[in-house]
């Protein structure tokens, strides 16, 4: 598993994603990660879809300088969210 890349999916579900949305094994040609395109836009498995464009979208773009962007974007976003939890 790398930092960056396709965030794998539950294995029910990745099953049943994948009989329904064509091109979902093409996210496998790279190491999938713990954050991606598809997790610093909030789109999870249940739009698998939208998910997949993300995810290809990183395979065919896929470089150092987007992994870092892709990072500090995560990071961001956590930051963010623990200070709307602190703050409520």
């Amino acid at each position: 598993m790398s930092v960056v890349g396709p965030r794998p999916e539950r294995p029910e579900l990745d099953s049943d994603i994948e009989t329904g949305v064509v091109d979902w094994q093409k996210r496998w040609f790279v190491k999938p990660g713990l954050t991606g395109l598809a997790q610093v836009n909030d789109v999870t498995g249940a739009e698998p879809g939208k998910k997949l464009r993300y995810d290809l979208q990183y395979v065919k773009e896929q470089s150092f300088t987007l992994d870092v962007k892709l990072v500090i974007r995560q990071v961001w976003k956590v930051c963010i969210d623990v200070a709307e939890t602190i703050q409520s």
